[in-house]
């Protein structure tokens, strides 16, 4: 049988950085898609997208696109396949990125197609930041450790907030802080090894999974725990069934998508127990599809990188934001596909000096921050000297 994690780097591989496809629509009268587009839609890379023709039901369609450097690979699937499943693609294409398409190019009939009214489409690819939505994403802080895992629960979920624990946004969240997760079907306790994009006014794509007690909001390759598995959120639609913290299960009603800002808290276990502003949680993984195999292996709590978090909680945050936010972001359409590409020996040698890499330039962040304070101190050291010397004279 194949595993969880399997399956998830069976997801991971085709895609080579995440992305957004933004879908611009033009009539056939706006020639080469000149002029501004009728309609213009953004997607989650490998989003099914259902094209219904006109009066001939039979030649409807579904596609995804994919983004591939300079093109996009679009797999167009037969009528009735609104999932968009892989073992029923009937062609697939190659276009450009930022070339005006006519429909009769997917539709594969240009007789049929071309008895309906018409339209055109050009694709354009840019890369995404995922996460969990910024604005109403919460998550249980457990402000005391001594306290049980019930309790903290019940504080954030059920009879309101206590100095114990509290639901809060995951924006407020930091390095060092305790936080509900899941272990063994059972709400357990987890620490957050650093709080990604704090300081950033990033956007992304947002799915909006409206479930039956309560709402969560993540980018479309943030993993979630959906119908038993980890999995990218792109694959949850109406019916999926999103993991209580107890091992039961809840049933998304509605699946919306919007643009808003990001956050990110990163957790020593790879989860986290996910919320809206109301309602109850659904456990999460705290990373997206290219790297949350890592996460969730429990092998990342050995490294150096999360002790020396652990032992450095407010240096590590501040040296997320300072030095790795904006690097970090930039190198990961590379590292995905690297991570895919290689076989699994060189994966686990590239994590080892990843994390050697991030320890050494946590300990120079360290010690340029302490030379910083060293020379603060002796500088306002040298003025008092000066203020009582003038004051002398």
């Amino acid at each position: 049988m194949m595993t969880s994690t399997a399956k998830l780097l069976l997801l991971v591989a085709p895609a080579v950085f995440a992305a957004v496809i933004r879908i611009e629509t033009f009539s056939t009268t706006q020639a080469n898609c000149g002029g501004d587009p009728t309609t213009s839609e953004d997607y989650a890379t490998r989003e099914c997208i259902t094209v219904d023709i006109e009066g001939q039901p039979e030649q409807d369609f579904s596609y995804d696109v994919r983004c591939r450097e300079d093109e996009i690979e679009a797999r167009i699937y037969p009528a009735g396949n609104t999932d968009c499943n892989d073992q029923t693609v009937r062609t697939s294409k190659s276009v450009e990125t930022d070339v005006c398409i006519n429909e009769e190019y997917f539709c594969g009939n240009a007789t049929i197609c071309n008895s309906n009214v018409l339209v055109q489409r050009k694709f354009t690819c840019f890369s995404d930041e995922p996460c969990f939505a910024r604005e109403s994403s919460y998550a249980c802080r457990v402000n005391e450790p001594t306290v049980a895992v019930g309790d903290a629960f019940a504080s954030c979920f059920a009879n309101g907030p206590s100095i114990k624990a509290q639901r809060v946004l995951m924006s407020s969240l930091r390095a060092g802080d305790l936080v509900l997760s899941q272990s063994a079907a059972e709400p357990s306790i987890s620490r957050v090894i650093v709080n990604q994009h704090v300081e950033s006014d990033h956007t992304s794509v947002l799915m909006h999974m409206k479930h039956s007690k309560g709402s969560l909001s993540v980018t479309a390759d943030h993993v979630v725990l959906v119908d038993g598995e980890f999995m990218p959120a792109r694959v949850v639609k109406a019916g999926s069934k999103l993991a209580l913290a107890d091992g039961g299960h809840v049933e998304v009603e509605h699946v919306a998508r919007s643009r808003g800002g990001i956050i990110n808290p990163i957790t020593s276990d790879g989860k986290i127990l996910a919320a809206g502003p109301t309602g109850l949680p659904v456990v999460a993984a705290t990373g997206n599809e290219w790297l949350a195999d890592v996460m969730l292996s429990g092998c990342a709590k050995y490294s150096l990188s999360f002790n020396l978090a652990a032992l450095f909680p407010a240096t590590v945050q501040a040296y997320y934001d300072a030095w790795l936010e904006a690097g970090f972001n930039a190198a990961v359409p590379t590292l995905a596909a690297l991570k895919a590409a290689a076989p699994a020996p060189v994966v686990v040698a590239g994590v080892v000096a990843g994390d050697l890499v991030l320890a050494i330039g946590l300990l120079t962040f360290y010690a340029s921050s302490f030379k910083v304070l060293a020379a603060l101190a002796a500088l306002g050291f040298l003025a008092q000297r000066y203020l009582f010397k003038a004051k002398k004279a």
